[in-house]
């Protein structure tokens, strides 16, 4: 019976860990100029094929790893490419600029 619960403690451990290794990070993506949310825009974690898209209301929401500083790439058509360093924030507010 102990080896049981050792054994399911050191799962839940080991879960949790693997847990942590990433965060969300969410918010949302703007026109600089109009102030008008943007649906639709790509959002990529650079260096990776991990990409989202923008939702109503602009809304993004995207995983990236939980340590380093990742970079997120943000496109919409008719706009100029921005990227993003992340720091330890978990909710960002992108302004694209018009191309």
């Amino acid at each position: 019976m102990k080896k049981l619960l050792l054994l399911l403690w050191l799962c839940c451990f080991l879960l949790s860990i693997a847990n942590a290794q990433t965060r969300e990070i969410t918010g949302q993506v703007f026109n600089n100029e109009t102030g008008e949310k943007l649906a639709g825009a790509s959002v990529t974690l650079k260096g990776t094929t991990k990409v989202t898209i923008t939702g109503p209301g602009g809304k993004l929401a995207i995983t990236v790893p939980g340590t380093g500083t990742p970079v997120l790439q943000i496109k919409s058509v008719g706009f100029a490419q921005q990227e993003i360093t992340v720091t330890s924030q978990t909710s960002v507010l992108i302004k694209l600029p018009g191309d």
